[in-house]
């Protein structure tokens, strides 16, 4: 009977004893089942014991795809390990193998939601748009107004270029008109003088 009631009190000892070695998560981020409004960089979860670095995880989506991550480093009681750059929004299971000083293994899992608020760009307003709004009138230069005002001086040179050109060439005709005239009566003249010299020496 004796040994009987000691194999007992030697029981209610080592039994609470060994599940307190059993490690448990007792903190997590992201937090167990909570829902976070942007990606994390990272999984974190410290344990109530001292962790062997054999310990790991696995993540999960909704779907039950693996989840790329960083290799889980253990240090202490923190296992841990990088996430993609950006997760999509879902449901993510964490599902992790912890290893005890005594080289027991226990495996547990716990689950977070990423419901990052979408964001759309919205798309800048017209020029055009702009100066309704405003009341300011468009201050962009016309692209026809600097060839129209072009157009316009050079029509203007070359009319007054054709004019000038014209009255040169009626001034022109005219001269060459009254060259035979001039020339006509320069020889009236000459003769007229020399008749009149002839006329004088007979006298």
């Amino acid at each position: 009977m004796k040994k009987v009631f000691l194999i007992v009190i030697l029981l209610l000892f080592v039994m609470p004893a060994a599940a307190f070695a059993h490690s448990t998560v007792k903190s997590a981020a992201p937090d167990k089942d909570s829902t976070v409004a942007e990606s994390p960089v990272e999984v974190e979860m410290t344990f109530s014991t001292k962790i062997e670095s054999l310990s790991t995880f696995k993540l999960y989506d909704s779907a039950g795809e693996q989840v790329e991550t960083g290799k889980p480093e253990a240090s202490g009681s923190t296992l841990k390990a990088a996430l993609p750059a950006k997760l999509p929004n879902d449901t993510y299971t964490v599902k992790w193998t912890a290893v005890g000083a005594d080289g027991h293994a226990v495996e547990g899992e716990y689950s977070f939601t990423v419901a990052a608020p979408s964001q759309t760009a919205s798309p800048s307003p017209a020029p055009s748009t702009e100066a309704a709004v405003t009341g300011q009138p468009d201050s962009s230069p016309s692209p026809d107004a600097a060839p129209t005002n072009a157009s316009v001086g050079d029509n203007d040179a070359t009319g007054a270029t054709d004019r000038d050109s014209k009255d040169g060439n009626s001034g022109d005709e005219e001269s060459s008109d009254l060259a035979p005239l001039i020339a006509i009566g320069a020889i009236i003249v000459v003769l007229a003088a020399l008749f009149y010299f002839m006329r004088r020496r007979r006298q």
